[in-house]
C-alpha cells in the first residue's frame, strides 16, 4: 500500500498493477488465482467480478415479457362489471415456452 498526494494505492503482489480501491485490487487478484466466485443465475457462466456477471445476464439472458389477462369482476354501485386485467410475467431470454 502506498500513499500519494492523499490517495492510497493498493499494489498487486503478482503484477505490480496499482488500484485506488481495495475492492478493485481484490477482484484483480481473484483473476490471477482464477477464483470465479460469481455465477450467472441462468447458465454456467462464472466470473471473478460480480458486475461482469450482471452485464452477462443483461446482454445474454435479457428478460422478455409474456402478457396475458385474467378476468376480475368489480362491484360498482350495485352492478357487477367484468374487467380484463393485463398481467405481465418475466422470463429469461433462454426460457422455452
Amino acid at each position: 500500500m502506498l500513499k500519494l498526494a492523499s490517495k492510497t494505492l493498493f499494489d498487486c503482489k503478482f503484477c505490480n498493477k496499482r488500484f485506488t480501491q481495495r475492492a478493485k485490487l481484490e477482484g484483480h487478484i481473484r483473476g490471477h488465482l482464477n477464483e470465479k466466485f460469481f455465477k450467472c443465475n441462468y447458465c454456467n457462466y462464472r466470473s471473478t467480478i460480480k458486475s461482469t456477471v450482471d452485464i452477462h445476464e443483461q446482454s445474454v439472458h435479457l428478460p422478455f415479457f409474456l402478457k396475458c389477462a385474467f378476468r376480475a369482476s368489480l362491484d360498482i354501485g350495485g352492478s357487477s362489471t367484468l374487467l380484463l386485467v393485463p398481467l405481465y410475467h418475466f422470463f429469461p431470454k433462454s426460457f422455452q415456452l
